[in-house]
């Protein structure tokens, strides 16, 4: 993969790319294998240039390596396994060991201080529930894992001033937040009375009295005073009518005409009076333009009109004959008038009758149109069908693309067999990112090329491995494998710390590195600073000399032990000639030519083994000289020792070295420890400071002070430079920081952390600040909370305000507010600078930059002024009002448990906006929450005039169109009126879809009521479901019934029980005629009873089934009555006998309306019982029948049987 980068997904232009110049590859949570060689037994090597795998190289130097050309610095060479070969005379360049500026030995120690400690602080719970704890935890090379408390408690103070109660603290503890509340009991409150009339407010001791029909009572446990009242005396006043005036009097009630008015007692024994009337006149009047008449009144019927009546009932019928419909085709002017629809081409017009109603039925076949197939551009047309080009070529499970110089689709390089996408070739991907989410990468290349492209300069890059991420995925912590490109070599980079990885032959510095059993070739110890050389062994080769430089020492603090492997062996030291040294394994006689100068003393005796002993008050001339690292000056029996004379400076061992004091130091004077910066006091016990603050650097201009401030209040806690400079009686004050609570006097329980805290605070109590410049002119505010920087600086006398962020409450002058969020532009432009009425109280804000989630306001009312997401359940247990133009739920299934939604449930809501006058448009809305369209608006603005009932047609952003144009400009000030019928007018209930399918309220509408709901689309039940009208049945599914049954069950109509059946409407199709058309080719099923179920109430036009007498018979004539059917109709098969409904009563035929034919086997005459013949008035009974050539007479009373003479004629 030479001149090639490696791959990555972006996930922002979605593709693969190349990694770009100086970005890394994150292998945070993965490994990095190079395919054929997990990694064991190979490292990574750097030969200046690149990183690759090989051998054990320099940058792992935990296995048997050759360093070459190598400088150790600040390293342990521990283990007895280490060996120093062929090191020549010349490579022990150094004397000596120097640290600091002091000598260290082979095997000694050094302390150094510490320049990398790092705290931590938290937030812990104290001894008992009233201690909190402040912690700073170090980190760091040395002393890491050491706490420092600073405990924050709360308690009764040891005294109060005269004439003040204690204040009752709190403290508590949340995560790392740490809260200090208080409250004081309220004992001075001073409470007026007064009157509501002419009273006059008062405090002290009050009796409440009461008179006439009022009674006090009082409960002193409750603490409950109660007034009660019998309504003896209360005053009515009545009036006559409207205009009339309100009187309180003795009131006789009158009555005149048919009314009457009497007096008595109800039930319940109260007083009543009753008035009646009987004489009740009705007025009519025909139409708008008519009067108002009494008297007997005729309702008559004009064209198309008729009017009847049954009983009390008065029915006007009329046929709508003038209905405008108008019609226009397509962008064609609306007009009315007669039209006839007619098809063209392939489309063919037809009309259908079904039940009265006339359809038009338009029909169209695609067979004339003309129309050509063609295909293009990735498709063939075979006759009528389409294929795709090409398609016998492309593989399965292979990604298509478009062959730009074919014009069809060809298979790719990538295939995907559901699992596993492969590409077949080079992958170029052009994007900036490329992401990769998986387990494991795979690279079967030897080498991953990092940067590519052309003209490149040089720039940072490598590998990046991701450590810790927090909660979003941000990545807190990583380390990398780095090439630095302006230092030229390999590092290992955390953000912040770098550690080089070395180079094969290149001279480098390994600084606090321990090589265990390491073999070093001819090295060359030049100015090392390691503390110790432990196990130093020096192989017997040929070379194998320790060779110590001319004018360079070795020094030996502690015994020096010369060794051999051989027990035989004799072990010879060569101190060469004039060498000082101290040997006590033999006499002095061992040394030739040792003289009493050489031995600088005065030798009297040797009495005692292995002992000097001087005579009294020796003279040492320049001082005592030992090269032990153990020398005892005194023996252990000296019990008082005095030392020093008159000296005015001892100086007592090397720079760097250790005094111990076994026992007490008392120092009369100044006691200076250390002569620089670097310099460290280690106290390992308690530090006390008996008599004042502690102060640090305290002889400069600033000094810092530790301690309790400028008073002894020992519940005060003072760290800071002059912090609590001035308190005096305050208590349980906490000050961090410079000049925090730098003017505090009597002020108590203030906690300051951060520079200028509370500066200015003298008699503010119970304030918490955290921050720079936090409540910084405050004076006498008090339960204020700050935290962030510059946070309620301007704050003088404000109380109870909490504000958490970067320069949040900046300008707070109120009380009571919240502000939350930072403020980073740092001026009146981001929403927490500063409440929305500066000096105003209760106020909420929660937002960042000039952008608020939250807003509350005096009233704690809250706004959002954005979007509000709402992860899991939202309970709202009081009302929800939501004031925008539209709530949008994108739920499926929405629960309502209340028995009733109520829509265009609008109040009234005042407004004001800018009108022209002559128009019906409205602008500058303030505010526009809560108007409708529908809403009847008024006004009372002097100067302006808005006609009578008119209302808001529609409204956009904050203006709205109005139904009518309104006189006067300028400024507005309306009222819209809600709810009313207006406001209802189309609402209800709307499902979207490709047209929406609403049911919606239709008031009134050009002019015409209707009052009623309209459905866009047909009603259907489920199966087994009926529909009712006031709880009767008006379509039941399982009865197979349109319309209500006769009978006691639910849904049914008792009819012959006495209740009113069912009527059709005048204006359904067939009611109002003479016939009812149907379309079907099955029956029509007629109510079936017997003769004494006929209706009580029968109306002309009832057709029936007599079940009793097996006849249909229907209720018409002149004189109205029930009779059997007769009509013009074919009786093709008729099963029973066809009789009138008495006997003698009925007509086959009359004299205008005739039979045409009568057919007929035998006929029968017969008039018995009917009073007989009009010629001699006998009855008779006569049958006439048929034969093949002559008619006969039957006498069936006689039984005489006759012939009638017929004449054939032509």
């Amino acid at each position: 993969m030479a001149d090639r980068f490696p791959l990555i997904v972006n996930p922002v232009s979605q593709k693969i790319e190349e990694l770009i110049s100086g970005d890394n590859l994150d292998f945070t949570g993965n490994n990095f294998v190079i395919s054929g060689d997990s990694g064991n037994g190979k490292y990574l090597t750097s030969d200046g240039t690149s990183i690759f795998w090989g051998t054990p190289g320099d940058v792992y130097l935990t296995q048997t390596q050759t360093l070459t050309n190598k400088t150790l610095e600040g390293c342990n060479i521990v283990g007895t396994l280490n060996t120093l070969t062929n090191i020549p005379n010349n490579s022990l360049i150094n004397s000596q060991i120097t640290v600091n500026g002091a000598a260290i030995a082979l095997g000694g120690s050094v302390t150094t201080p510490d320049n990398n400690t790092t705290y931590a602080i938290s937030a812990q719970d104290g001894a008992g529930a009233a201690q909190k704890i402040i912690r700073l935890t170090s980190g760091g090379n040395a002393g890491a894992g050491v706490d420092d408390d600073v405990t924050l408690a709360v308690g009764v103070p040891s005294s109060v001033p005269a004439g003040n109660k204690a204040l009752s603290l709190f403290i508590d503890r949340t995560g790392e937040t740490i809260t200090i509340s208080g409250h004081q009991e309220d004992d001075n409150t001073v409470t007026t009375i007064q009157s509501a009339t002419g009273g006059t407010a008062q405090s002290g001791d009050i009796t409440i009295a009461a008179t006439g029909s009022s009674t006090i009572s009082q409960d002193a446990a409750s603490k409950t005073i109660t007034i009660n009242s019998t309504y003896v005396d209360t005053i009515t006043r009545l009036r006559a009518t409207t205009g009339q005036v309100f009187a309180d009097a003795d009131f006789t009630f009158l009555a005149t005409g048919a009314s009457t008015v009497t007096q008595g007692v109800d039930g319940n024994g109260d007083p009543t009076i009753t008035y009646d009337s009987v004489d009740t006149i009705t007025r009519l009047k025909g139409g708008a333009a008519g009067t108002f008449v009494t008297g007997d009144t005729t309702i008559t019927g004009g064209a198309n009109v008729t009017v009847s009546q049954s009983g009390n009932d008065i029915t006007v019928t009329s046929v709508d004959t003038d209905t405008v419909t108008r019609i226009a085709a397509n962008t064609e002017v609306i007009t009315s008038g007669d039209f006839r629809f007619t098809g063209a081409g392939a489309t063919a017009v037809t009309t259908q009758t079904v039940g009265g109603v006339t359809t038009l039925i338009f029909t169209s076949a695609n067979d004339d149109t003309g129309a050509s197939l063609t295909a293009s551009d990735g498709l063939i047309l075979d006759g009528t069908n389409f294929e795709i080009k090409n398609a016998s070529n492309l593989s399965g499970n292979t990604v298509v693309k478009w062959d730009s110089g074919n014009n069809q689709l060809t298979d790719t390089l990538i295939t995907d067999n559901g699992s596993t996408v492969t590409i077949g070739g080079d992958l170029v991907v052009e994007g900036t990112q490329t992401i990769l989410n998986t387990s494991t990468l795979q690279v079967e290349d030897n080498d991953i090329e990092l940067r590519k492209g052309v003209n490149l300069t040089g720039s940072n890059g490598g590998i990046t491995l991701n450590r810790t991420t927090d909660a979003s995925g941000n990545v807190t912590t990583f380390v990398g494998l780095q090439w630095n490109e302006s230092s030229g070599y390999w590092r290992s980079w955390d953000g912040s710390t770098e550690k080089r990885f070395v180079t094969e032959g290149e001279t480098q510095v390994l600084t606090n590195k321990t090589l265990t059993s390491p073999t070093l070739t001819a090295p060359v110890l030049g100015a090392a600073t390691a503390t110790s050389i432990n196990g130093l062994e020096i192989a017997s080769t040929a070379s194998a000399t320790l060779d110590i430089a001319t004018s360079k020492t070795l020094d030996v603090d502690r015994d020096l032990l010369f060794t051999s492997d051989n027990a035989n062996a004799s072990i010879s030291v060569n101190f060469r000639q004039g060498g000082n040294v101290a040997y006590t394994s033999d006499t002095l006689a061992t040394f030739a030519s040792t003289t009493s100068t050489q031995l600088r003393g005065l030798i009297t005796d040797t009495t005692g083994l292995d002992k000097l002993v001087f005579q009294t008050n020796p003279t040492i001339l320049t001082g005592i000289t030992t090269t032990s690292t153990g020398f005892t000056l005194l023996n252990s029996g000296v019990t008082n020792l005095t030392m020093a004379g008159a000296a005015s400076i001892i100086t007592i061992g090397a720079a760097g070295g250790t005094t111990t004091f076994n026992q007490s130091v008392t120092v009369s004077e100044d006691l200076i420890v250390g002569g620089a910066s670097t310099d460290n006091l280690t106290c390992n016990a308690q530090f006390n400071s008996e008599n004042a603050d502690l102060l640090i650097r305290g002889t400069g201009t600033d000094p810092m002070r530790v301690g309790r401030g400028a008073s002894a209040v020992n519940t005060n806690t003072a760290v800071g430079v002059r912090t609590l400079n001035s308190v005096t009686s305050g208590s349980q004050n906490t000050g961090y920081g410079f000049e925090t609570l730098f003017t505090v006097n009597s002020g108590a329980s203030n906690t300051a952390f951060g520079h200028r805290c509370l500066r200015a605070t003298g008699i503010g109590d119970n304030n918490v600040a955290i921050g720079k410049d936090v409540l910084l002119v405050n004076t006498s505010g008090s339960e204020n909370i700050g935290i962030g920087n510059n946070v309620l600086e301007q704050n003088i006398d404000g109380k109870h305000n909490v504000c958490i962020g970067h320069y949040a409450g900046f300008d707070v002058f109120g009380d009571g507010n919240v502000l939350i969020g930072p403020a980073y532009n740092e001026n009146s432009g981001d929403v927490t600078f500063r409440p929305p009425n500066i000096s105003g109280d209760n106020q909420l804000v929660i937002g960042s930059g000039g952008q608020a989630w939250v807003r509350g306001d005096a009233n704690f009312d809250v706004t959002f002024n954005n979007d509000v997401t709402v992860d899991v359940d939202l309970t709202v247990k009081g009302n929800l009002n939501v004031l925008g133009q539209q709530t949008i739920t994108e739920s499926n299934i929405i629960r309502v448990a209340d028995k009733n939604i109520e829509l265009a449930y609008v109040v009234s809501r005042q407004f004001v906006a800018t009108a022209v006058t002559g128009t019906a448009d409205i602008t500058a809305i303030n505010p526009t929450a809560g108007l409708i369209p529908g809403m009847e608006v008024t006004t009372s603005t002097n100067g302006f005039t808005i006609p009578p009932n008119t209302t808001i047609v529609s409204i956009t952003a904050n203006a709205a169109t109005l139904s009518n144009n309104i006189t006067g400009s300028g400024q507005i000030t309306l009222t819209a009126i809600g709810p009313s019928d207006t406001t209802a007018v189309d609402g209800g209930m709307i499902v979207k879809g490709t047209t929406d399918k609403s049911i919606l309220w239709k008031g009134a509408d050009a002019g015409v009521t209707y009052n009623t709901w309209v459905s866009s689309e047909n009603f259907d039940l489920a199966s087994g479901k009926h529909f009712t009208l006031n709880a009767i049945k008006i379509a039941d599914p399982n009865a197979l019934a349109i319309g209500p049954n006769d009978g006691t069950s639910t849904g049914e109509i008792n009819v012959a029980g006495g209740s009113a059946g069912y009527t059709l409407g005048s204006a359904v199709t067939g009611a109002g005629a003479t016939t009812f058309s149907f379309s079907s080719t099955g029956q029509i099923k007629l109510p079936n009873g017997d003769t004494s179920q006929r209706s009580g109430n029968p109306v002309v036009g009832m057709m029936r089934y007599n079940g009793q007498t097996h006849e249909f018979e229907g209720y018409s004539g002149s004189t109205p009555a029930w009779g059997s059917i007769g009509g013009g109709a074919d009786f093709s098969s008729v099963a029973e006998n066809i009789l009138p409904d008495t006997d003698d009563s009925r007509n086959l035929g009359s004299s205008t309306k005739r039979w045409a034919n009568l057919y007929t086997a035998d006929a029968h005459f017969n008039n018995i019982g009917t009073g007989g013949n009009d010629v001699d008035g006998s009855e008779g009974h006569w049958t006439m029948q048929e034969g093949a050539d002559s008619m006969y007479l039957i006498n069936r009373l006689t039984g005489k049987k006759y012939k009638i003479a017929m004449t054939e004629v032509s």
